[in-house]
Formats: C-alpha cells, sequence, structure tokens
C-alpha cells in the first residue's frame, strides 16, 4: 500500500516537474497577454450587464452563430444558402460541444477565446522579430479594437486570426524547419476552410511565394462540397450575392459611407449616431488607416505583410462593405499601430535630450492611446448592443 503511495506521490511529482517545464518555456510575451485577456473579459462582463455566467455566454450566440449551429445540426443538405459559411468552424465547435458539457454557442465563443490568447501570442512573436517592438502593445492595440469583442462570440474570425497570424510568422521567417514548412502547409490548407477570405493569399503568388498555392486543397474541398450540396461547384458565390445588400460592392458601399458622413448626428441622438459610427465614420477611419499602413509597409519593403493587407482588404470590403466590414477589418487592425510604434522605437533609440524625448516620443505616443481608448469605447457600447441581440458589426 505504501508502495503504491510512494508511485503515485512520484508521479504526481513527474506531472508538476513537466507542467513547469511547459510553463518556463512558454513565449515571454504569454503571460501579459493573459493578464490583458482577463482583464479586458470582465471589462466586457460589466459593459454587456454581467449577471450569471450561463447565459452571459449563451447572449454572444447572435446573428451568424445561428447559421453555424444549424450546419452543425443539419448540414447544408438542409439549406444550401448556409454554403456561404465554409464547414471548418461549426465543425470544429460542434466537435467540441459534443465531447464536453458545453452547448455550442459556449464552445463556440471558448474557440474564440483561446483563438486569441494564441492569435496574440504568434502576432507578438512576429512583431518583436521582424518590428523590434513589443509584442504586447501590439497585442494592447489589437485588444481596444472596435470589433475586438468578437473574441467572445462564436464567430470564426478569431480562429482565422490564427491561422493567418501563423501564415505570417512561417512566411516571413529567414529560414524554417522541415517540421514548420509542414505546419505552413497545414495552416494555408484549413484557411478557406474556416473563411474564405483565406484565398486573398493567393496574391502571395505574386511575391513568389508558391506555399500559397496550399490553399487550393482546402477550397477544392470546400467547392466538392458544394457541388455535393446544390450540384454546383460555385454555389457559394451565388449564395454571397443573396447575402449583399445594395451598398456591398466596393465602390457602392465606399460611396455610400463616405457621403453618409456629414452631417453627424448628435451625440445625444444615440441610435442615429451609433448607425452614423458604424457605418460611416468607423469603416472610413479604418479604411484610410488601413491604406496608409499598406504603404509603410511597401515603404518597409515587408511585402508580404502588405501585399496580404492589401488583398484582404479588396476581398472583405467587395463583400460587405458597409455592414461587416468593420469585424473583417479585425484581422487587420493590429497593424495599424505598427508605424507608430517604430516611429517612437527609433526615437527613442535617438533620443538624447528631454526636449527631444518629449517631443518626439510623448505626442504620438498620446495620439496611440488617444486612438485605442476612442476604439475601446465605441466596443464596449457596440459590445452591449451585439449582445442584448441587436446589430454589431
Amino acid at each position: 500500500m505504501a508502495h503504491r503511495g510512494a508511485g503515485g506521490a512520484v508521479r504526481l511529482g513527474q506531472a508538476i516537474a513537466t507542467m513547469r517545464r511547459g510553463l518556463a518555456a512558454a513565449p515571454a510575451d504569454l503571460w501579459p497577454i493573459l493578464a490583458m485577456t482577463a482583464a479586458w473579459v470582465l471589462l466586457l462582463y460589466g459593459a454587456t450587464g454581467g449577471g450569471a455566467l450561463d447565459p452571459w455566454v449563451e447572449n454572444w450566440g447572435r446573428w451568424d452563430a445561428h447559421l453555424y449551429l444549424r450546419i452543425w445540426q443539419e448540414g447544408y443538405a438542409a439549406d444550401p444558402a448556409l454554403m456561404a459559411f465554409p464547414p471548418g468552424f461549426p465543425v470544429l465547435t460542434g466537435a467540441l460541444s459534443s465531447v464536453t458539457p458545453l452547448s455550442f454557442f459556449g464552445a463556440g465563443s471558448v474557440i474564440s477565446l483561446v483563438s486569441l490568447v494564441m492569435a496574440g501570442t504568434v502576432l507578438a512573436a512576429m512583431v518583436k522579430r521582424d518590428f523590434g517592438v513589443p509584442g504586447p502593445l501590439v497585442f494592447a492595440f489589437w485588444l481596444c479594437g472596435p470589433a475586438a469583442y468578437f473574441a467572445l462570440a462564436p464567430y470564426s474570425d478569431l480562429l482565422f486570426c490564427v491561422l493567418l497570424f501563423s501564415a505570417w510568422y512561417w512566411l516571413t521567417a529567414p529560414t524554417l524547419t522541415r517540421s514548420e514548412r509542414f505546419m505552413l502547409i497545414i495552416v494555408l490548407l484549413l484557411l478557406p476552410l474556416i473563411r474564405i477570405t483565406g484565398l486573398a493569399l493567393l496574391a502571395l503568388l505574386l511575391l513568389r511565394r508558391w506555399q500559397a498555392l496550399a490553399l487550393l486543397p482546402g477550397l477544392g474541398l470546400f467547392l466538392w462540397l458544394n457541388h455535393q450540396t446544390a450540384g454546383n461547384a460555385f454555389h457559394f458565390l451565388a449564395v454571397q450575392k443573396a447575402f449583399l445588400m445594395p451598398e456591398g460592392q466596393l465602390l457602392d458601399g465606399l460611396h455610400r459611407s463616405s457621403t453618409g458622413l456629414s452631417p453627424v448626428p448628435p451625440v445625444e441622438q444615440v441610435v442615429p449616431f451609433l448607425h452614423w459610427l458604424q457605418f460611416n465614420a468607423v469603416p472610413m477611419t479604418q479604411l484610410l488607416l488601413l491604406g496608409l499602413t499598406s504603404l509603410w509597409l511597401l515603404w518597409r519593403r515587408h511585402w508580404v505583410l502588405a501585399v496580404s493587407l492589401m488583398a484582404i482588404l479588396l476581398m472583405s470590403h467587395n463583400q460587405a462593405f458597409w455592414r461587416s466590414v468593420v469585424r473583417y477589418n479585425l484581422v487587420l487592425w493590429p497593424l495599424v499601430s505598427l508605424p507608430v510604434l517604430c516611429w517612437i522605437r527609433s526615437r527613442l533609440d535617438r533620443a538624447e535630450t528631454v526636449s527631444g524625448f518629449r517631443h518626439s516620443v510623448v505626442i504620438p505616443a498620446l495620439c496611440l492611446g488617444a486612438v485605442m481608448m476612442l476604439s475601446l469605447m465605441m466596443q464596449l457600447r457596440f459590445a452591449a448592443v451585439f449582445h442584448r441581440g441587436g446589430w454589431g458589426f
């Protein structure tokens, strides 16, 4: 008996030692990312009314989340219009809910939240390696984005972020091991099975990044599903047209959003003002900032990020400019912080006087902080709207 107890103690000790080694090997940026994520979840919990945890989690299952649930429960054959959504996220979410006590929406929210941390860790490693800026600062900027609350919703966006950031990380690495090359191919294969926007990375073929061809098998599987369901491999294109609104195409949406910028409704008129923010001010501001960021990336000769940004921007804004483009830009939003952070870093490297430090660093830092605070305030407001069942990107 004593021998068994000793053996159990040894195994427990080995398990604890293994856990400690794993924690010690975790990326250094993981800990601030986890801390910021925990604080952000608590902030959103309060901003959306709090209450019992189960209904609070379930209330994130709005709009497209119900279509994901139908795909899992009924399959595409029940309604060919569901082909607008690739199968990756609903299948993963449904599988997790089947082997855990979690509901479908609860499982989807867990996947999104875990994906946020994973994506943030990969993003932090990439920007530190390629730009020399603190990864947690870029993550904080991303976390303050107006649509970041979708990291608590059972939507595919954050899982897409993990795959895309991982692809960027490996595509821009100086060298890759055999296992890393294999993982890059797997990630690219999965991208179009999570979101069709992943096909935008085919533009990297212009840079002779032949790994982008790995997107095609994933696309082929989705086309096969379309053919099996509706007898037409490109049925999803016809379905997506049905989801578009009159302002859905890029130029139409651009015209509508720009002409709607003036006049600005009074803040006291809550509904018109929020509508103006959601469909005019925020999309146009994001488009401007992302366009400037793409030019900066070209100037820095960071070709992979520049081409990816422009291709995703063009593809996503052409799908539904006025209605969901702020959420589509979630995957691109952290890149907006890079020009300012790189500017601050370069000035800090050269700053020799207090006066030079004040004028060269403090003002850009305050501007970046102001953008983060304004974005966070909008995020909290739209998160509350979405959580109550309203439209929030």
